[in-house]
């Protein structure tokens, strides 16, 4: 009877262990990055290796906490009042595991780099209990990363597609589904070679980027060039290349150092994966610390490349869309649904030529507007001066010169007007193309 009351006990404590892991895998489905903080990098000297790991992990945890509220709080001063109260128990209590990715040690020594999953709802109750309600639960956009690899060697020079590009490789080895940012790698198939050819990456070519963005759906890209120093790799140099909102170039933001501290085969190539990720987060966070900027004019005008804010972006876009003929109006339908940025779409109304829909969309609007152009749809906004709040700015969308040209011609329907062939669609003198 005794025996099988142990059995009873141990079967229940592996289910239980099961239910928690279960339920562990199903909050991190649903909370799967927001929560979750990849690539804390920690490097601890002690009086011995035991030591140095205890420190190093309680340091990681505090640092793993700040970029996690650096997430969820975008204003600078209220995050950093928050964070200089918490106390290292209070992190503890909202940490619901670790992972360490890699990890050194010597006798006195302990480097590691490591992923903390935090508890969704305890966290927005911490907050919450000291005043801060709003958080930021917006995912990221999926960001196209191109790696490029600069060898010492002019005979060499600069390669992305080709097979010696070991920071390509790199890449496609590490394991990037806790990123917070969703990455996306092009496979440098006959396609992406079509589309953008290797020399036009390495020149930092937009036109070339944009395409293999429409390509593989994403709506931020960024060019990191990996440049060796030495052939030993034990140092080397990182610049990063990002679309330049006010032009239709990529701009240089930052060139990194990068050292093989962990002694690693790979390891300068893990560094700069994890400092290109740590960018990528960085950007996302400035994005959206401009986009909580509270508005001090009345109006809803920014420096945004438009002339007018983003602040309302919880309220449809409303835009007219000019068509030639029913094909071009259900392509225009078509792309308008499959583009990242666009949430749903209603049509209010449907006149011959034009028809004026709702537009839900996540992100900014020069986000959007980005996104459509990759779609291949042309954005248009009124220069005639703001308009109140109450007021909605009127868009105006139509397919790009390019892909208008490449939609076959219609035969005149009921309630269609014939295509053309040759022009696109009349677009009013009181609009301006961005």
């Amino acid at each position: 009877m005794r025996i099988l009351h142990l059995l009873l006990c141990a079967f229940a404590g592996v289910f239980l262990a099961f239910t928690a892991v279960a339920a562990h895998a199903e909050t991190a489905g649903e909370n799967s990055s927001v929560f979750t903080v990849s690539g804390v990098s920690v490097d601890v000297t002690a009086d011995n290796a035991a030591a140095a790991r205890n420190t190093a992990l309680q340091r990681a945890q505090k640092e793993a906490f700040s970029l996690l509220a650096a997430r969820l709080i975008p204003d600078t001063s209220r995050r950093t009042a928050l964070l200089t109260a918490v106390e290292d128990n209070e992190i503890s209590t909202l940490i619901e595991s670790f992972e360490i990715n890699h990890e050194a040690l010597s006798n006195v020594r302990y480097l590691a780099t490591l992923t903390f999953y935090f508890k969704p709802r305890e966290v927005e109750n911490y907050f919450a209990a000291r005043g801060q309600r709003n958080l930021v639960m917006q995912m990221p956009d999926t960001m196209l990363v191109l790696p490029v690899m600069r060898y010492s060697d002019l005979e060499i020079g600069s390669v992305i597609w080709e097979d010696n590009n070991l920071w390509l490789d790199a890449w496609r080895g590490r394991d990037l589904r806790h990123s917070f940012v969703p990455v996306k790698l092009p496979p440098g198939d006959e396609t992406d070679r079509r589309l953008a050819a290797a020399d036009s990456i390495v020149r930092h070519r937009r036109d070339a980027v944009d395409r293999l963005m429409q390509h593989h759906r994403a709506t931020d890209a960024v060019i990191a060039i990996f440049e060796m120093e030495d052939a030993s790799l034990q140092y080397a140099l990182l610049h990063l290349y990002v679309p330049d909102s006010l032009n239709d170039t990529m701009r240089h933001v930052q060139t990194i150092n990068l050292e093989n501290v962990s002694g690693e085969d790979n390891g300068i190539f893990q560094d700069g994966i994890d400092k290109t990720l740590s960018y990528l987060e960085i950007r996302w966070q400035d994005r959206q610390r401009e986009r909580t900027q509270p508005d001090v004019s009345g109006y809803p005008f920014s420096d945004n490349g438009y002339g007018y804010a983003d602040d309302a972006e919880d309220m449809p876009l409303v835009a007219d869309v000019a068509f030639a003929n029913m094909r071009e109006w259900l392509e225009i339908q078509k792309r308008l649904n499959d583009a990242p940025a666009v949430r749903n779409t209603e049509v209010v109304s449907l006149g011959r030529g034009s028809a004026r829909v709702k537009i839900d969309y996540r992100g900014s609007r020069e986000q959007l507007r980005r996104t459509l152009s990759q779609a291949g749809l042309d954005m248009a906004v009124p220069v005639s001066g703001l308009y109140g709040r109450h007021r909605p700015q009127i868009y105006e969308i139509q397919l790009s010169q390019h892909v208008f040209e490449a939609v076959p011609p219609a035969a005149p329907e009921n309630g269609a007007l014939p295509h053309d062939g040759g022009t696109a669609p009349h677009v009013p003198q009181h609009m301006q193309y961005q």
